[in-house]
């Protein structure tokens, strides 16, 4: 089979990763806000701002970045404009530790989110006190902030996992056509 020129890959694979985010964000701002509980505080997004940052291409993987923090910051955002600066600052962080460190399996995935979360969380925290004076340490939730890292660790893999089959299956050539395809052996039929 012939592989496809890299430029339609690249699209796609934005295109793919788009989608994907952009049902993330629908899960995670009208699915989990509506139960109650933990699973309102789960932020699958998150790993797709991790994943931009280390898997992508520089430039596709910042516009994927600032849209989807644009989003949330319109979503939940305090202050105007705090979600992309900080996201924006993550993606650089990340894009120059993957040049020192290579993450390649699943413990250093769980392991650079987590760290990649506490990093935003610290900074929101830091930017929301300096602006609100009044807010105190102590009106911070910190079991919320141990559950939300507990549900990053548990969500992370697979996420991660399903973004990079996207990535392998539209850059291999010859897989790109056999997703539905069936398998004409079958073993148990012999």
């Amino acid at each position: 089979m012939e592989r496809l020129p890299d430029q339609i890959v690249a699209f796609m694979s934005i295109a793919c990763l788009f989608i994907s985010g952009l049902l993330l964000f629908i899960m995670q701002t009208t699915i989990f806000q509506t139960m109650s509980g933990w699973t309102a505080m789960l932020n699958p997004v998150f790993v797709l701002f991790v994943f931009s940052a280390i898997r992508m291409e520089f430039i596709s993987g910042a516009i994927l970045t600032l849209f989807f923090a644009l989003l949330l910051d319109i979503s939940f955002g305090l202050f105007p404009g705090l979600y992309p600066v900080i996201y924006l600052s993550l993606f650089f962080t990340l894009r120059w530790l993957n040049k020192i460190i290579v993450v390649k399996e699943n413990p250093h995935k769980i392991i650079l989110v987590l760290i990649s979360f506490i990093f935003v969380y610290f900074y929101s925290f830091i930017f929301i006190n300096l602006m609100l004076p009044d807010n105190s340490l102590l009106s911070r939730s910190w079991i919320n902030f141990i559950v939300q890292l507990t549900l990053l660790a548990l969500i992370a893999v697979p996420i991660f996992n399903f973004f990079e089959m996207i990535m392998e299956r539209l850059n291999s050539p010859g897989k790109l056509h056999s997703w539905g395809k069936r398998n004409k052996n079958n073993r148990f039929r012999d």
